[in-house]
């Protein structure tokens, strides 16, 4: 068992690894989307933030993993801000996926929302045999047939 300083530790570096990680993922998205080379993708940075709907996103799900990378400066009662921060995190990851071909702030984002912080959160959103797929389970249940689908997963049946 490791011990609450460690742990503290642990989740201060993985936190703060995460903008880092976020930049560097927003560096390949400016290559990918100019056509240009790795080294030679910086010049096209500052056109995804503003001029792309990958780049206001983007923004908000940075802006989420910075405040959840500060929240391990206020120890237990950081966890509220650290909540607050991965659920922005996570909206910005729905907008910038395939559930925002349907628009901004639609039910489907929600839902992504929803499916992308339910483990990190303790899955409050578990069905009763505690499958994590539960946004779509509930809903699969009442309108598949009764038999079970050999080839679905586990919570699907």
């Amino acid at each position: 068992m490791l011990e609450q300083a460690t742990l503290r530790l642990w989740r201060a570096f993985l936190t703060t690894t995460q903008p880092i990680a976020a930049l560097a993922y927003l560096w390949l998205q400016a290559a990918v989307m100019s056509g240009s080379a790795l080294p030679a993708a910086g010049v096209a940075v500052g056109a995804v933030l503003t001029e792309s709907h990958f780049g206001l996103a983007w923004s908000v799900g940075f802006l989420g993993a910075l405040v959840a990378a500060s929240s391990c400066y206020f120890g237990r009662r950081g966890f509220p801000l650290f909540v607050v921060g991965l659920l922005a995190y996570a909206a910005g990851k729905a907008a910038s996926s395939h559930a925002a071909d349907s628009g901004d702030f639609s039910l489907r984002e929600t839902i992504h929302v929803v499916h992308l912080v339910d483990w990190p959160l303790g899955g409050w959103w578990r069905d009763r045999r505690g499958d994590p797929c539960c946004t779509g389970s509930h809903a699969w249940r009442a309108v598949r047939p009764a038999k079970r689908l050999p080839y679905a997963p586990r919570c699907l049946n």
